[in-house]
């Protein structure tokens, strides 16, 4: 269970990002004005710094243990 854990917690590192872009761009783009990805990307890190790609990733890690 542990070792489970461990994994999600390493894969949602590297896929939560694209979780903030992906939301922001389809449901929320009205509001945010991206361009892209290039153009949410850079815009997220530069007004939020990089703790805004990982804004609300403590609950995305527990749903994706508990799933």
């Amino acid at each position: 269970m542990f070792s489970s854990v461990i994994a999600e917690a390493v894969s949602m590192v590297i896929y939560y990002p694209y979780e903030i872009f992906k939301v922001r761009y389809i449901a929320k783009n009205e509001k945010f004005q991206y361009k892209g990805i290039t153009h949410a990307f850079s815009n997220i890190v530069e007004k939020e710094g990089i703790r805004g790609l990982y804004n609300g990733s403590s609950f995305f890690l527990v749903n994706a243990v508990m799933s």
